[in-house]
């Protein structure tokens, strides 16, 4: 195999790899706040909502994804998710909240937290 090809398969790996992502966010947060295993349950919990995608794809849903009513509603409520969360992050950018207690999550929030981000995300459900 050639040496710029090897190089070149190893550029676009790092840059697949790179991206951190919401889900890869919200784990790092739940391992900084709660420990290893509230981290790995969001895991758990993106890693089934991805195996519901591929069960959808495996039967047959990219079909009906194909039909322009559905796909203008899917960009509707992408759309709406981006300005939400923007709006959203515009009017908390100046307030900090300072938290004295140390009470962890429940591990069923961290999966749902998971689970629901990824089933919801734009990124996701194009990706699939």
């Amino acid at each position: 195999m050639n040496m710029s090809i090897l190089a070149g398969y190893i550029i676009l790996g790092f840059t697949l790899a790179a991206p951190i992502g919401p889900v890869n966010s919200a784990r790092l947060d739940k391992g900084i706040k709660n420990g290893f295993w509230h981290a790995w349950v969001v895991g758990v919990g993106s890693m089934i909502a991805d195996g519901i995608f591929m069960l959808l794809v495996y039967l047959g849903m990219v079909k009906f994804l194909g039909i322009p009513i559905v796909q203008i509603f899917l960009w509707l409520f992408g759309g709406f998710i981006l300005i939400y969360s923007g709006v959203e992050s515009i009017k908390n950018a100046n307030t900090i909240t300072l938290n004295y207690s140390r009470q962890k999550e429940s591990l069923l929030k961290c999966f749902l937290t998971g689970f629901i981000m990824s089933i919801t995300s734009p990124l996701s459900i194009l990706f699939w």
